[in-house]
Formats: structure tokens, sequence, C-alpha cells
């Protein structure tokens, strides 16, 4: 080996040096930073002549791993938002505090007890305002009261979550267009020397936050652009190209998600993420519980009114 030979072997190891460097002052720089992943370099020595090259710099990730995140978190997202959901129903029929329903029935059938008590030892005056009827009628209104209450505030909570839904749509939505567009953007920078890893992490954190969502799969083609799909196996990015979600809501406030794939709006029911469990406490537990404050008033009022017919005036 000549003194040149030599030179220019070292001046090769300091570059190659320099460059992991660098990678290394960008992995620290970005340690917590959302979505990054580190990257590492590759390198190999010179053939035939002695010396190092640098062969690649990629991102240092496990696609398994990746993927095996996503699908968690669809499911976490799913029973978190269907916990947090119930839980509010919950608050209005919680009767383990004062000025529930069970207590306000008690006070009522205390009352007609003590109207029933009353009517056995006739008062002198017919004629004077009796305090137990007026009581009884009160207990009454308090009782339609109470269960109108929680009636009204399940049905406030039914049209917070449509208005959410339709958030969530707009966010799913946006999501949908930066994955086609980091797949455009990656498909014409992405070299087998140097990925484009910035936009990779960035794609890769758009699908993590579309799974918080929505039910997806992904694959990687060899171009290197994502396919991505949703539930009933909708065909959501494609390359540069995405297709939305919208909803319909029926005049009960019954939401319905569509799949806009251009040709006509397809029905899909999702099944895991933040949307799956908005539509299930709207389109399920919502009506059901409502149903059962319907059931608990209807059931009142008809079996009054069918022994109060039966029953005789004070004269």
């Amino acid at each position: 080996m000549n003194i040149f030979s030599m030179f220019n072997t070292g001046k090769q190891g300091l570059f190659a040096s320099q460059y992991e460097m660098n990678v290394v002052e960008q992995n620290l720089a970005n340690a917590g930073t959302e979505g990054y992943s580190r990257q590492k370099v590759s390198k190999e020595a010179t053939v035939p002549y002695p010396g190092i090259d640098i062969t690649r710099v990629y991102r240092s990730v496990d696609a398994v791993l990746e993927k095996r995140i996503n699908q968690v978190t669809q499911d976490y997202n799913y029973y978190d938002k269907l916990e947090s959901s119930l839980s509010q129903i919950e608050s209005y029929l919680n009767e383990l505090t004062d000025g529930g329903i069970t207590q306000r029935l008690d006070e009522f059938w205390n009352a007609w007890q003590e109207l029933a008590d009353e009517a056995a030892t006739p008062s002198d005056d017919s004629t004077a305002p009796s305090p137990v009827r007026t009581n009884l009628i009160q207990v009454a209104e308090n009782l339609a009261t109470t269960i109108s209450d929680r009636y009204k505030g399940i049905f406030e909570t039914g049209k917070t979550l449509q208005r959410d839904i339709g958030i969530s749509l707009a966010e799913i939505n946006k999501l949908l267009s930066d994955i086609a567009k980091y797949n455009e953007a990656i498909s014409k920078t992405d070299r087998p020397e140097k990925e484009a890893s910035e936009l990779k992490d960035k794609r890769q954190k758009a699908l993590n936050d579309l799974a918080e969502l929505l039910d997806i799969t992904y694959m990687e083609q060899p171009d290197k652009t994502v396919t991505v799909y949703g539930p009933s196996g909708s065909l959501l990015v494609a390359e540069n190209s995405y297709w939305t979600l919208a909803r319909h809501v029926s005049s009960s406030g019954y939401v319905s998600i569509y799949w806009m794939t251009g040709k006509e709006p397809l029905r899909i029911q999702p099944t895991k993420g933040k949307l799956a469990a908005q539509l299930r406490v709207n389109n399920i537990e919502i009506p059901k519980y409502l149903k059962y404050l319907d059931e608990i008033a209807r059931t009142i009022i008809n079996s009054v009114n069918s022994i109060h017919r039966m029953g005789f005036s004070v004269n």
C-alpha cells in the first residue's frame, strides 16, 4: 500500500465516522419526538481497495411489532371510549345517591299509603284542603320530574355522541388524506441507500392515530407506499389516492357509516377503535336505556290509573 492509498483509507474512515456521528446527533435530538424512529447506519469494507463505505441509512424498527401495536391500539381505544361513554350514562342512573328513581318511588308509594289511611278515618270537614292529598300530588310530580330528567340527560348524551361521531369522521378523513400524501412523497424520495425515514415516521404516526379511531389493516407495497383497508375490507388508501367515510343520522338518532367509493356509498360497520364504541353507545346502549325509562313510566301510569279507576270519591 502506497502513501496515497493510506491517506485515502484514513479519509474514508473519517468521513464515515463523521456521517455516523451526524446520524447519532439526529437520534439524540429527536429522542423525545413523538413518532420518531431511531436511525442506523450500515457500513461495509470497500473492494478491492482497503477502506470503508456507508451503504445504507435506515429506520431501526420492527415492522411486525409496529403492526401488532397498531392492532392493540384499536382494541384499547374501543374499550376506553366504551367505558367513558357508559360511565356518563351510569351517572344518570345512579341509585346510590339521594334523589334517585328508587327513592322517588318509595316516596310515591308511601304517599298513597298515607292517603289510604286518611280515607279510612275521614275528616269531619270534607271541604278542607287535605295535606295528604297535596303531598301526594307533589310527590307524584317529583317522581315524574326525576324520570324525565334522567331521560333527557341520556337523550342529550346521544346528541353529543352524534356530534362527536362527525368529529371522528373528519379526523379519519384528514388522516387518510395525509397518508396518501406521505405515500406519494415517499415513493419519490425513498432510495435503497437512504430511506425517507422522517416521512415514514410521519406516515406511521398517522396510521397509529387512525387506528385509535377505526379498525384498519395495512400492507407496504414494493414501491414503499402502504395500502390501507378499513371495516368490511373497504379500500381506504392506495398509493396517492384515498376514499373517505361519511355518516347518515336518522330521525331517531341512529347513525350509519358509509364508505364513499366514488361509484355509490356502501354501508360499513366499524368494529374497533373510538368510532365503533361511539356507534355502539349511540345506536344500541342509549336506545336501550331510554326504553327502560319509558317502560318504568308506562308501567307506573297504567298500574296507578287501573287501580284508581276502581276507587270512589270522598263523598
